[in-house]
């Protein structure tokens, strides 16, 4: 049983850590893409 859950941990772990470093990405192509139409009407 307690192998179970510290196994259910670590794959949570993994997955919010996955789930952290996509959110970061998506917001720089976010902030990207806000930036690009700025530009083109200048």
């Amino acid at each position: 049983m307690v192998d179970r859950i510290e196994y259910n941990v670590e794959h949570a772990k993994e997955f919010v850590d996955r789930a952290v470093a996509d959110t970061k990405k998506a917001v720089q192509y976010q902030s990207k893409a806000r930036r690009v139409p700025l530009l083109v009407h200048k």
